[in-house]
């Protein structure tokens, strides 16, 4: 099983990350849990998607983070939640900077039709913890590529890491304000 992060033509979240060594840290741990995942091992007879899911649920509670998370901690009563939560959020105090950080996580494993939904959830997470703490906070979107895409048992309309990729460089990137990392498996 292969997972990698894009950092293709992306500078700033190179340069974002060198900056702040403690999300690094998070960051590397995030990625060693989810390149366990096999793709290929994945049960045919059920969604690939929920499996992932919960093979995430499993992995991620045990670092204490929180499933389904608001975007925005001042988020109004009345209005449905569900195009303004992440599916995993950690916030965490760092030892060597003494500042609090936030990691945003959502599995992009959706119809294309959904990147640019899922790239502002995760670009409004890390605005709104920043407005209020004032500190560093990094989104990650899991995705998939290709060869990902056929082993899951997706369908190609299935948004791939290029979808995301190109989105978040080019059709998004003038209203996205904070890095946001692709964790892609193959």
């Amino acid at each position: 099983m292969a997972a990698n992060w894009d950092l293709t033509d992306d500078s700033a979240v190179s340069e974002y990350l060198t900056r702040f060594q403690c999300l690094s840290t998070q960051l590397e741990s995030i990625l060693s849990s989810f390149g366990a995942l096999d793709l290929a091992s994945l049960n045919p007879e059920s969604s690939s998607t929920s499996q992932i899911r919960s093979w995430a649920d499993e992995i991620l509670q045990v670092e204490t983070w929180s499933r389904r998370a608001l975007v925005t901690d001042d988020f109004p009563s009345g209005v449905s939640p569900a195009n303004y939560e992440v599916d995993y959020q950690k916030r965490f105090a760092c030892d060597s900077c003494h500042q609090p950080h936030q990691i945003s996580i959502e599995l992009g494993f959706d119809n294309r039709q959904a990147v640019g939904t899922n790239l502002l959830k995760i670009d409004l997470a890390s605005q709104s913890f920043h407005k209020k703490y004032g500190s560093a906070s990094i989104g990650i979107i899991v995705v998939t590529n290709t060869i990902g895409r056929q082993r899951g048992r997706w369908d190609g309309a299935v948004a791939i890491d290029y979808d995301y990729s190109w989105a978040r460089r080019k059709a998004y990137a003038s209203y996205l304000d904070t890095p946001i990392l692709l964790l892609t498996l193959s």
